[in-house]
């Protein structure tokens, strides 16, 4: 059944978005981090209880598994949908397969293996490693491993910018985030973000870094032009992934202990309210067109979709800013979300798990 649960009116959205949570996606096993091919309609998934990728067709609902190394918690996929990357946290190792086929091409050492980021052009992956605490440059196409990036104390995020010239780690036990150069693998500067920053995505326009707090309920943000702290959002419980709509107009950022996904409106840097997913949802991601995000509900055993009509895709130019306007209700646990004159208003059951 489809529960439509709110209608947004977003900065750069000629019309307001209702967001539909649609039926959701079962797996078989645990799913833990997911990514989706910008070039198809699969999604990749892994399945760190099992040492599975699965692979999910989202036209037509057939899924096809393949073994990876010990754990895995990280996938990528390139930017010509190419070649996936899988992290394998316990094995220290990457796996590299090719797509669609998801042959093998050689997996590589990398200890503690984590946050996956693949240039623009494809050519160069980087990939966190935990317990060196610094970042592995692969080589895409042979996996040949380049000069490790230093960075701080456990780090497990990386993103790079849109036009590939700067890299951000979350160092997850010193608290910051550390900015490097990807022409020459040099550090360039530190930030101080809050408490266990865990991911971290890069605004579409190549203006803003976005990080997950998730001992500080929060996210941070960051401005690219001058490395330090904008702005602090709080959000739910235990914030772990995150995820940017394809026009830069929303983030959904994952709350693991609320089981929701919270929306946030990227211009005015404010919350609506929360979306009721899967049990303990820890990543999201956006499809390529901006109509569906996906979060990975790791104890709930599935795939939650959550569906945005129109889509928040790339927008057309000269589009003008609308706002975005958001409530919640939380002693009658009805949801109203107001945009003009439209009011969409739904019932339902919130479970909030404190740890």
């Amino acid at each position: 059944m489809l529960a439509v649960v709110g209608v947004l009116a977003l900065p750069t959205a000629a019309q307001a978005s209702t967001i539909t949570v649609d039926p959701p996606i079962p797996l078989v096993g645990n799913p833990y981090a997911a990514a989706i091919d910008p070039t198809s309609s699969t999604a990749l998934v892994v399945i760190p209880d099992a040492n599975l990728l699965v692979s999910y067709d989202l036209t037509t609902a057939t899924a096809t598994s393949v073994p990876v190394g010990s754990v895995p918690v990280a996938v990528a996929i390139s930017p010509d949908g190419s070649v996936a990357f899988v992290s394998n946290g316990s094995s220290n190792t990457v796996t590299r397969l090719a797509l669609p086929a998801l042959t093998s091409l050689g997996d590589v050492a990398v200890a503690s293996p984590n946050g996956i980021a693949f240039t623009p052009d494809g050519a160069t992956a980087y990939v966190v490693s935990v317990t060196t605490n610094s970042v592995a440059v692969i080589d895409v196409a042979t996996g040949a491993l380049g000069s490790p990036i230093p960075v701080g104390d456990q780090p497990v995020g990386v993103a790079l910018t849109p036009d590939g010239a700067l890299g951000y780690v979350t160092n997850s036990a010193a608290d910051t985030v550390t900015v490097f150069e990807v022409a020459t693998g040099l550090v360039i500067g530190t930030t101080v973000v809050g408490a266990t920053p865990w991911s971290i995505q890069v605004s579409p326009n190549g203006s803003e870094v976005y990080v997950t707090n998730v001992h500080s309920d929060s996210v941070s943000v960051i401005s690219v032009a001058t490395g330090t702290v904008v702005a602090t959002i709080a959000v739910g419980v235990g914030p772990n992934g995150l995820a940017f709509s394809p026009d830069g107009s929303l983030a959904l950022v994952t709350s693991s202990a609320g089981d929701s996904a919270w929306p946030i409106d990227v211009a005015s840097r404010t919350t609506g309210a929360p979306i009721g997913v899967g049990e303990y949802p820890l990543f999201v991601t956006f499809a390529p067109n901006g109509a569906t995000a996906y979060t990975s509900d790791t104890e709930g055993s599935q795939l939650s979709v959550l569906r945005f009509d129109p889509p928040l895709g790339r927008p057309a130019p000269g589009l003008a800013a609308t706002g975005l306007e958001l409530g919640l209700a939380p002693a009658s646990g009805v949801i109203g979300l107001l945009t003009g004159l439209t009011l969409v208003t739904v019932e339902r059951r919130r479970r909030i798990r404190h740890t």
